[in-house]
C-alpha cells in the first residue's frame, strides 16, 4: 500500500524532490506540497529584484505547477501545527493532512517583537516582501522624498540599503536612506570590507547610525538613548529565527 508524503514549503531543500514527484507517484505513493504561496523566491536574488536588476519572473520558481505537472497535489495553505503522534499536519484553513512521511522546508523568519507596533514594515523574509516594498516606494517617490530605514548592517542590511538607493535613483526619485548599524557596519568581516562598504555608502549619501534599535512604534524608530528617528518605510535585517510551527509540536 502506498504511503503519503507531505512536503511543507517549496524552498530550495525541496526543489530536487519536486522534480521527482512523478517517480514517487509511479511507485504508488501520494505526494502533497503545502505552501501559503504558489511561487518560491530565491533569496540570493531578492535585493536585486528590489532594485529591478531582475524581474520577479527571473528569481522565482512556480512550485504549484512543478508538483501538479508531475501528478502531485498542491494545498494552498499555511501549516500551523504538528501532531506527530497522530501523523497529522494542521493548516490555517482549519483542515488537517495525514502523513506517513513529512519534510519541512519552511524557511526562517525575522524576529518581529520590536516591530509589532510599527507601520510600513518590510522584513527581508519572505523575499516576496521586497516586491511589495518596491511597488510602494516607486509610488511614494512620485510625490515626496521618503525616509527609508534599514535595521541591521550585516550582509543583508547593506545589500538592501544599496539596492534601495538604486531603486530610487533608477526611477528618478529621491529618498533619505539610513541604516542602523548596531556596533558597526559588517563588523564580523575584514577591515577592508568595512572600509569599502562605508565608502560606498558615503558616495550614495546613505547615512550610517551606529546604534541598536530599542523598538519601532508608528513611524518612529526609538533608540536606546531615547532618540527617535522618523521613517516612512522600515526594513528589519536583524538575523533570522526558526519557523514557529515547531514550538509546542512535541518534536525534539
Amino acid at each position: 500500500m502506498g504511503k503519503q508524503l507531505v512536503l511543507v514549503g517549496g524552498g530550495h531543500a525541496h526543489l530536487t524532490v519536486l522534480t521527482k514527484v512523478n517517480e514517487f507517484i509511479a511507485k504508488g505513493h501520494s505526494v502533497t506540497l503545502v505552501s501559503p504561496v504558489t511561487h518560491h523566491y530565491y533569496s540570493g536574488m531578492g535585493p536585486g529584484m528590489l532594485s529591478q536588476i531582475y524581474s520577479p519572473q527571473e528569481v522565482r520558481f512556480h512550485i504549484k505547477k512543478m508538483v501538479e505537472d508531475r501528478g502531485g497535489t498542491f494545498v494552498h495553505a499555511r501549516a500551523v501545527g504538528i501532531d506527530p503522534e497522530a501523523g497529522a499536519l494542521r493548516l490555517d484553513d482549519g483542515g488537517e493532512l495525514k502523513y506517513d512521511a513529512i519534510s519541512f522546508n519552511t524557511g526562517s523568519g525575522i524576529p518581529d517583537d520590536n516591530f509589532a507596533q510599527a507601520e510600513n514594515v518590510y522584513p527581508v523574509k519572505p523575499i516576496v516582501n521586497l516586491l511589495r516594498a518596491q511597488k510602494a516606494i516607486i509610488d511614494r517617490i512620485k510625490t515626496s522624498t521618503p525616509d527609508i530605514l534599514v535595521v541591521g548592517a550585516g550582509p543583508a542590511g547593506i545589500e538592501l540599503a544599496g539596492n534601495l538607493h538604486r531603486l530610487v535613483t533608477k526611477n528618478g526619485g529621491r529618498a533619505n536612506i539610513k541604516i542602523l548599524a548596531g556596533s558597526g557596519v559588517m563588523n564580523h568581516f575584514p577591515e577592508k570590507v568595512q572600509r569599502l562598504t562605508l565608502e560606498s555608502f558615503r558616495n550614495r549619501n546613505i547615512q550610517v547610525i551606529n546604534s541598536y534599535l530599542e523598538k519601532a512604534q508608528g513611524n518612529q524608530a526609538i533608540l536606546p538613548n531615547g532618540e527617535a528617528i522618523k521613517f516612512d518605510f522600515i526594513f528589519p535585517a536583524i538575523g533570522v529565527q526558526p519557523y514557529p510551527i515547531f514550538k509546542g509540536s512535541g518534536l525534539p
